[in-house]
């Protein structure tokens, strides 16, 4: 199981949430409010903390060193309720503070290297039986009883002494009566010291028992706790064995993959337009108004059924050969390489029939004319000309439209009549006029770029320029995928309501509301319900299906999510969604192969 670094959240924005971050994928984690932080935290709700508060540094070793340093914050950052000054080390069950009364979070390392511990806990002194070190090991009471009858019996000693230098002074000057007096006298303070000695000798003994017994009871009291100790660690550990095996049988949850790659799934937005690559012009579809409908338009050339391509816009009845739309994406390297679709980020690669909305069954075909004749001979002879087509139907010519590619090119006609304009077929080019990601939980689009597409499957890479290590999400090792295997897919499919964020923006002394749109993925689960094999020779005969190679799905989902992963029950990308389909609830996607090809411009050394 992988290393990786645990973030649990304690109070803040994010509380009780919990943040993983393989350890070998971070050389870094930053924490703050700016959107490009590894561990963000809301800009509104977490003001004590700054926009690039504090960063996190993982140095490799055994074990490795991690440390947290601040980097200039209004309110500074604390490790275990101490402010850290440069930097400090970060070990296991450390509480991290951003900002004086700010969120809180509990830093550890799971599963955690045999060299890594946690910090030494430190008890308070007080109430604890306090022991003297001194010669003999007794204890402050002992030894405050044991100086009484000393002092007692020094009274004693210098009181017998005194009463002898004073009889021996009176011997001379007193009768023997004074000497019988004094003597009696003595005796009396004699039995007074030994009486107060042995009672104070009873004392000592019954505080020495009492100590005794309290301690006895303090050892239990330690081996009792020790003993807890040892239990609860051993249910944690058969807790942490049983999760691991539960993982192994039955995979991550839909629960456990959003955590583990939500972030690393993003949206797509893109716009792009074909152009005639000779003249560098925006190309247009011919649209006639028929009573209230804009008719597209078609021409038979040399044979052949093509739709009728202009240069001039002539508005508002042309139509721009192009699309803008949405789909979704996802992180295969920290350095900002992702996968998307190849009809998200290259649709011109894809059949045009795919974006034009605007052909709904009926067209008008007219036959190419080998010279322009008067525009009023033209529109005057147009209704004997021109006849309806049914563009989707099963025709050949209608074939063609459906399957015709934008960047395979064509002829270009005049707008005002179906004459080819130059010396025939036109080679065109399309271009992303827009092509912007946006992460989960943020109001920042990044312009991305595409990078390739794939000739085999409906695969595309792209890349933006990341300012930071991503958070990524991993391929299996191989492609044995079987019917009946369980899979989640990540995406922004349409369905999914969207949240709307009103930020107050202000700009030249004018403040005015902006909203944007506040996504998050979307999660569905289902199975491998069949796999399409990819075109085969068999002797004489060719087998495949007619979608190509691809995985069918039971998880719903719907235009938006184009481009998403498709998980494993080990969190493991295994395909592309690609497309959803009238039959509740097959979807598809693109196995995964097709993208590792995407990586790989050489053949394997030996091939």
């Amino acid at each position: 199981m992988p290393t990786r670094i645990l973030i649990r959240h304690l109070s803040g924005s994010k509380v009780n949430q919990i943040e993983q971050f393989p350890l070998e994928s971070f050389a870094e984690l930053t924490l703050g409010r700016d959107p490009g932080s590894t561990i963000l935290f809301d800009a509104m709700r977490d003001d004590a903390v700054s926009r690039r508060h504090a960063i996190i540094k993982i140095e490799p070793g055994d074990p490795p060193t991690i440390k947290i340093a601040d980097l200039g914050s209004s309110n500074g950052t604390f490790v275990n309720d101490q402010r850290v000054g440069e930097e400090a080390e970060l070990l296991p069950g450390d509480v991290i503070e951003l900002g004086a009364g700010g969120p809180k979070f509990a830093f550890d390392v799971e599963p955690r290297p045999a060299n890594l511990v946690a910090r030494t806990r430190v008890f308070s002194a007080a109430g604890a039986a306090t022991r003297i070190t001194g010669v003999s090991g007794v204890r402050p009471e002992e030894a405050a009883a044991a100086t009484e009858p000393a002092e007692a019996e020094a009274k004693a000693t210098v009181g017998r002494n005194t009463v002898i230098r004073l009889l021996t002074e009176q011997k001379q000057a007193a009768s023997r009566v004074g000497i019988y007096a004094l003597a009696g006298l003595l005796v009396v303070i004699g039995l007074i010291g030994g009486a107060a000695y042995y009672m104070n000798r009873a004392t000592v003994s019954e505080q020495r028992a009492t100590l005794a017994e309290q301690d006895q009871k303090l050892r239990e009291q330690t081996t009792q706790l020790q003993q807890q100790t040892a239990q609860i660690q051993q249910q944690t550990l058969e807790r942490q064995q049983e999760s691991v095996r539960v993982e192994q049988k039955f995979g991550l949850t839909p629960k456990d993959v959003v955590e583990k790659y939500g972030n690393a799934t993003v949206v797509v937005e893109v716009q792009w337009r074909l152009y005639d690559r000779e003249s560098g012009k925006p190309l247009f579809h011919k649209r006639i108004r028929v009573g209230d409908d804009l008719v597209p338009c078609y021409v038979r050339w040399n044979g052949r059924l093509y739709r009728w391509l202009t240069t001039e816009e002539d508005k508002p009845t042309n139509a721009p050969v192009g699309e803008t739309g949405r789909g979704s994406g996802f992180v295969i390297d920290s350095q900002g390489l992702m996968l998307t679709n190849k009809h998200v980020a290259a649709g011109w690669t894809v059949p045009y029939s795919v974006f034009s909305n605007y052909e709904k069954n009926r067209g008008l075909l007219f036959d190419a004319q080998a010279k322009p004749i008067s525009d009023y001979q033209f529109k005057r002879s147009r209704a004997r000309i021109s006849r309806e087509l049914d563009i989707h139907g099963d025709t050949g010519d209608s074939q063609d439209l459906q399957s015709w590619l934008p960047e395979q090119g064509g002829p270009i006609f005049l707008n005002n009549q179906p004459v080819v304009v130059g010396e025939g077929k036109r080679a065109f080019e399309g271009r992303n006029e827009q092509l912007l990601v946006r992460f989960p939980g943020t109001l920042l689009d990044v312009h991305a770029r595409l990078v390739r597409s794939s000739n085999e499957a409906d695969a595309a890479l792209i890349k933006i320029d990341a300012t930071h290590a991503l958070a990524t999400t991993v391929f299996p090792n191989d492609d044995n995928v079987k019917v009946g295997d369980r899979v989640v897919v990540l995406g922004y499919p349409d369905f999914t309501a969207p949240n709307v964020a009103i930020v107050r923006a202000l700009e030249k002394g004018s403040a005015r509301n902006l909203t944007e749109t506040y996504l998050e993925p979307t999660v569905t689960a289902g199975h491998i319900s069949n796999i399409s094999m990819r075109m085969q020779q068999f002797g004489n005969v060719t087998i495949g299906g007619t979608m190509g190679n691809v995985y069918q799905l039971t998880a719903q989902s719907s235009q938006g999510n184009s481009g998403g992963p498709v998980f494993n029950a080990e969190g493991q990308v295994i395909g592309i969604f690609t497309y959803s389909s009238r039959r509740f609830p097959v979807t598809y996607a693109v196995p995964i192969q097709y993208a590792r090809a995407l990586l790989h411009l050489q053949r394997p050394s030996g091939n």
